[in-house]
């Protein structure tokens, strides 16, 4: 029995357009599908970074380290809403094909949920998904359907990565996706192409990919003895690679000089336990760690909390370390410390008694020169001889402005301070006098 199923999946409203999916098209000649996997209740759409960092990357190790650092933390949280913990890829999954790294997500987010792995590439489906990959649309079934083979099913998807086009297959394939075949929660098509990866097919499960420029297919047969696991690596030796992982990938981190800014990294075994050594490659003492090692457990997670805090203005990367002696898991960290400082301008530098002064402040960060929100800033004045004193004080906004309104009786200076958290003042105007007539 074959059905078709069309569906086009785009961003949330206001965004750019993500992808077209073809047809995920299920074909049974004996045995009826079975998904025993819950259905989301609710789509995932990837970000905006997740596409640009992964869609159309060069093919390479390090291009697609780069997606990972990107697709990972979203991959975490889309599970989470399924009770599941953070991904782990395999070691080596940034040097395989696109093919294989379709084979390898596959087979993590079934292992994960408790489903038989598919054992590999046939290098016979791989020439069918290929077409599908060449075509833009759906890959042909193998022809003749019959003894060998049990069941299948095909995806397509408008993108030439693997993490992005898998996320969108398991996350983003229901009601409200753009799934034309998926206008209800009702409607039998929903979710459809994540019913590709997680049929509970019959065994042997064996499939293809293929993948050409902004195009990525899949087949999966089920009960499939009529086509040989002849494409290097299959999942035994992929899975073989599989450790644990750390999530994020990632830390960036900016602020203030002599202030701090924490993060919690966090180690998951994919199945065995260990003891990790925590370090720095570089970055510290403006990063540090606490603690400097953790135990895993089987199939558990450990975390330890890394911290930022520059001692002077500048920029501060750095690499941090996880190692269970033979495998070295990194994380890389940018920092920025800045000072805040502080303008002022008035709207006139003379005045009628009476009359309004306008005071416009707005705060920034060096050497970034980025706006600073929410930030305490005091007004002062000072006449003739006399000392400074406050009269205002106000909080900038998105931009870092701050304004004050006054009408001032007689002459005098005015400066900002822009005022710490620990009541500390952190940057100063300089002094604008404003002369009052008569």
């Amino acid at each position: 029995m074959r059905r078709s199923l069309r569906l086009a999946l785009v961003a949330a409203a206001g965004a750019p357009l993500i992808a077209t999916f073809g047809p995920a098209i299920p074909l049974s000649a004996a045995v009826p599908h079975t998904v025993t996997i819950a259905d989301p209740s609710s789509n995932t759409a990837p970000s905006q970074s997740f596409i640009a960092a992964c869609d159309g990357m060069p093919a390479s190790p390090a291009a697609s380290q780069a997606c990972d650092g990107v697709a990972i933390p979203e991959f975490n949280s889309a599970r989470a809403k399924e009770g599941l913990g953070p991904i782990v890829l395999p070691d080596d999954f940034d040097t395989l094909t696109v093919p294989a790294q379709v084979l390898a997500i596959t087979d993590v987010e079934r292992v994960d949920r408790g489903l038989p792995p598919v054992l590999g590439l046939s290098g016979y489906l791989d020439g069918l998904a290929q077409q599908g990959a060449d075509a833009h649309g759906h890959p042909p079934f193998p022809s003749p359907f019959g003894p060998g083979r049990a069941e299948a099913e095909v995806n397509w998807a408008g993108t030439d990565s693997a993490l992005l086009g898998a996320f969108m297959w398991m996350y983003w394939d229901g009601p409200g996706s753009g799934n034309s075949a998926c206008q209800s929660p009702d409607d039998e098509l929903c979710w459809g192409h994540r019913h590709t990866i997680l049929t509970d097919y019959a065994s042997p499960i064996v499939m293809g990919a293929g993948v050409a420029p902004g195009s990525l297919a899949a087949e999966v047969v089920g009960g499939d003895t009529a086509d040989p696991v002849d494409v290097a690596p299959a999942w035994a030796e992929i899975s073989g690679t599989l450790t644990y992982g750390v999530s994020p990938v990632n830390v960036t981190f900016a602020t203030d000089v002599a202030t701090s800014k924490r993060a919690t990294v966090t180690a998951t075994s994919s199945g065995g336990s260990g003891h990790l050594d925590v370090g720095f490659q570089s970055g510290a003492p403006t990063w540090s760690v606490s603690p400097n090692s953790c135990d895993l457990v089987a199939s558990g997670s450990c975390q330890v909390v890394v911290t930022f805090a520059p001692a002077a203005a500048g920029r501060y990367p750095g690499v941090l370390t996880f190692t269970d002696g033979t495998i070295v898991k990194t994380v890389a960290l940018a920092g920025i410390g800045f000072t805040p400082q502080v303008e002022l301008r008035v709207n006139a530098g003379r005045v009628t008694r009476g009359h309004k002064l306008v005071i416009h402040g707005v705060v920034t960060a060096s050497p970034t020169d980025a706006a600073l929100s929410h930030r305490h800033v005091v007004l002062q004045t000072k006449s003739g001889g006399g000392s400074w004193h406050a009269i205002d004080s106000a909080t900038t906004g998105g931009r870092g402005k701050v304004t004050y309104r006054l009408h001032p009786a007689r002459s005098a200076k005015y400066r900002l301070e822009v005022i710490g958290v620990d009541g500390g003042v952190q940057a100063s105007s300089g002094a604008v006098k404003v002369r009052v007539t008569r």
